[in-house]
């Protein structure tokens, strides 16, 4: 038996493009790292709106049968993120630089 089976775990990687997958009540999808291994990921809530295929993301959950069983999703942002009413007010104090 894999040693990290039924441990709580943090994973951390990049949503494998074209693997994102609605099936039977369930999310479905692999997170890839920067060596290229990839492990599957069932989540079956409601994803958050900023997850998408090829952009970060973080599960926490327990691995089970070498599937992933995410109770909890979170996407990254990148690291340029600002909320909108700190552009907002950037912007009303002449100091905003983006687009």
């Amino acid at each position: 038996m894999n040693e990290l089976e039924n441990k709580y775990l943090r994973v951390g990687g990049l949503v494998k493009e074209n693997s994102l997958k609605f099936i039977d009540g369930s999310w479905v999808f692999e997170v890839i790292d920067q060596n290229k291994n990839s492990i599957n990921v069932i989540f079956s809530k409601t994803l958050p709106n900023l997850v998408e295929e090829k952009k970060g993301i973080i599960v926490e959950g327990k691995l089970i049968n070498n599937t992933f069983i995410a109770e909890i999703v979170l996407a990254k942002h990148d690291e340029n993120y600002m909320p909108q009413s700190a552009i907002d007010k950037l912007k009303e104090e002449g100091k905003w630089r983006g687009d």
